[in-house]
């Protein structure tokens, strides 16, 4: 790597995610990087609207087949799924709309066919396919508590951490 400079102006949330053929770095806070080498780059995924942006850098969740981004605005934080070939977004209608106190994806769980975040007291299934919400369910104790979520055979499990 020659250039160590930040690229945003808050440090990542969590470390790069890692694809089949290399890793995905938030640079910036409205852009994904997927890199197959330290000099190597494969794709890059802008977000736009940046006058939106609050500038902390997108959450990543590892996928089988690419990554989930929370993208954090000044009215809250989106959802966005990136492709690993190629960087595209698959979703029809754009990214999904999740909280507007925030979101942590390293709590959350990829199943089969949905991602289980905890957000604002609630747990939220959201589909994998198309970005729409599947459901959600109040989560019992203080809303601001945090919780971590596994993903077992025949159910979904959230435990509190404070």
């Amino acid at each position: 790597v020659k250039d160590v400079s930040p690229t945003s102006p808050l440090p990542w949330a969590g470390p790069p995610a890692r694809l089949a053929n290399g890793f995905v770095v938030a640079d910036g806070a409205a852009e994904l990087t997927a890199l197959s080498g330290p000099e190597t780059g494969l794709w890059a995924a802008d977000f736009g609207r940046e006058a939106s942006l609050t500038g902390k850098p997108p959450q990543l969740l590892p996928l089988a087949d690419g990554v989930l981004a929370a993208v954090s605005r000044n009215h809250g934080v989106e959802l966005e799924r990136v492709q690993a070939a190629g960087g595209t977004r698959p979703w029809p209608d754009g990214p999904t709309f999740l909280s507007t106190a925030g979101a942590d994806l390293s709590a959350a769980a990829v199943g089969e066919s949905l991602v289980y975040v905890p957000v604002d007291g609630t747990l939220t299934a959201v589909r994998l396919a198309d970005g729409r919400h599947a459901w959600s369910v109040p989560l019992p104790g203080d809303p601001k508590s945090t919780w971590q979520v596994r993903v077992g055979r025949t159910a979904v499990f959230a435990r509190p951490t404070r």
